[in-house]
């Protein structure tokens, strides 16, 4: 099968080929302009034992848990942030529900707030109420165990990085359907080549060969 072939093949069904052309380019389109990108804002904080040595100190009951007492209470204080107890009511107050602080499976006192919101400033805006729950939620915790403020641990910002455009979501779901496009095209191509050369051996015999016959 030769490109003259395809040509003809393509051009006797060029009906079907340009609407799965323009089915294909139509959704594509649709996708890349209602699918709206979404906003990624990011900050690391380090939670800290209070500046003196006193580990083993019982005046504060969090630094005589272990040698490790800063990593313990910087995954404990990523769980409560994370859980509904604090997320239902940032959602409440109109920030975006979808983000995370992330302990890193709790092997440093290093803390990863991530959050994804369709807004620029929904999500920056989000990211400092997560800063801002760490230090009221430590605090509380400190309060509570009845620690002096002299032993207190602390939060402290080390990055904070500003809102990045997202377009994960959009760009998977055009690729996703210009591949479903050129996938219909080629089997719609295969099956018109296969049937090309029955239809040619069909067509009635030419004037000059009915005479010779």
């Amino acid at each position: 099968m030769n490109l003259n072939t395809l040509i003809q093949v393509l051009m006797r069904h060029r009906i079907v080929v340009s609407a799965l052309v323009v089915i294909t380019i139509s959704t594509a389109w649709g996708f890349w302009v209602s699918v709206l990108p979404s906003y990624k804002s990011e900050a690391v904080v380090w939670v800290i034992p209070p500046s003196r040595d006193n580990v083993g100190n019982e005046t504060n009951p969090f630094l005589g848990v272990s040698a490790k007492s800063n990593d313990l209470v910087a995954s404990a204080l990523a769980l409560s942030v994370n859980s509904p107890e604090w997320r239902e009511p940032l959602v409440e107050q109109g920030y975006a529900s979808n983000y995370l602080v992330d302990d890193d499976d709790g092997d440093d006192p290093l803390l990863a707030v991530i959050v994804e919101a369709d807004d620029r400033d929904l999500s920056l805006a989000t990211r400092d109420a997560v800063l801002s729950a760490l230090e009221q939620e430590l605090e509380a915790m400190q309060t509570e165990a009845s620690a002096p403020p002299e032993d207190r641990f602390m939060v402290r910002q080390i990055t904070v990085l500003p809102a990045q455009v997202q377009y994960g979501t959009r760009d998977r779901l055009v690729a996703s359907t210009v591949l479903l496009g050129l996938l219909a095209a080629v089997r719609s191509a295969s099956r018109c080549l296969r049937t090309f050369p029955r239809r040619a051996d069909q067509r009635p015999p030419s004037r000059t060969a009915a005479r010779a016959a």
